[in-house]
Order: structure tokens, then sequence, then C-alpha cells
């Protein structure tokens, strides 16, 4: 989804390597380039408590297409996230490490 397409697609992807700064989001069609912005929205539980997250971040890395997958990796760092998200963030890495 480069930030130049006036009609961004959407796409799932799988989140790993969570952090309160950023994500690695797989995804099955890579659009992004080094340097694209993507909005993004996902949702988790923490502490009984359902987050839900709209945010933008940044490409900082893509990654070499899955041999058997063709899937590819992003190395994302966001851009605007409230502080109430990150705090959120780390509970949920917390409890998951």
């Amino acid at each position: 989804m480069h930030a130049d397409e006036a009609d961004a697609a959407q796409q799932l992807g799988r989140v790993s390597d969570t952090s309160p700064y950023g994500m690695s989001l797989t995804v099955a069609n890579p659009t992004a380039r080094v340097g694209d912005r993507l909005s993004l929205s996902f949702r988790f539980n923490t502490d009984g408590v359902d987050v839900e997250v709209d945010t933008v971040a940044l490409v900082r890395h893509v990654g070499a297409p899955d041999p058997t997958t063709a899937c590819v990796a992003y190395g994302l760092e966001f851009e605007t996230l409230e502080p109430s998200q990150r705090i959120a963030l780390k509970s949920f890495m917390a409890e998951h490490s």
C-alpha cells in the first residue's frame, strides 16, 4: 500500500514480534516498500480489557518472500499511537512473555 495510492487496498496479515513501538506484519500480497506508511487496525485483549488500535505505521523493513508461500514480512514502526495504547501493548507483552 504505497503512500501515493488513492485507493488503498485492505489486507489481512499475521502479526508477530509486537512491541510498544512497532511490529512485524506478514502479508500474502506484498505491495509496500520501505518508507511507505500503512494504516493499521488491530485489536487484542489484555488484563481482561479489549483494546482496539487504529494507527499509522512506517515500513522500516521489507523481508524476502518466503520460498513456499511467497508471503513477505514487514518491519513496522508505529507513528501515531496513544500513550494508553502503548501501555496496553506493554501489558499484553508482559502477559505473553
